[in-house]
């Protein structure tokens, strides 16, 4: 199945934009997050902490539903599920 992965502002940069990614039946948002945690240094430094884990900062949202970090491992993904990564915002 093909999940599309929307990118914000510093995260465009980092991961080249948009991308869409092919997934088996069956998978959870926490495989995408695995997906990142063995990719690029750059790509897994911007969403994880040293210890491995999701850093709290980080948004994440499926179908436009922000999904808390003890979540990851119960969402299930569909097709054309768009997941969502938004960095640090700041200002006023």
């Amino acid at each position: 199945m093909k999940v599309k992965i929307r990118t914000f502002a510093q995260f465009r940069e980092i991961f080249g934009g948009d991308l869409e990614l092919e997934l088996p039946e069956g998978a959870k948002l926490a495989d995408i997050l695995d997906i990142f945690r063995s990719g690029p240094a750059v790509q897994r430094d911007c969403l994880f902490g040293d210890d491995g884990e999701l850093k709290r900062h980080i948004i994440v949202m499926v179908n436009r539903r922000r999904i808390r970090r003890d979540e990851t491992r119960d969402v299930h993904l569909a097709e054309d599920d768009e997941v969502a990564l938004f960095p640090p915002v700041a200002g006023g």
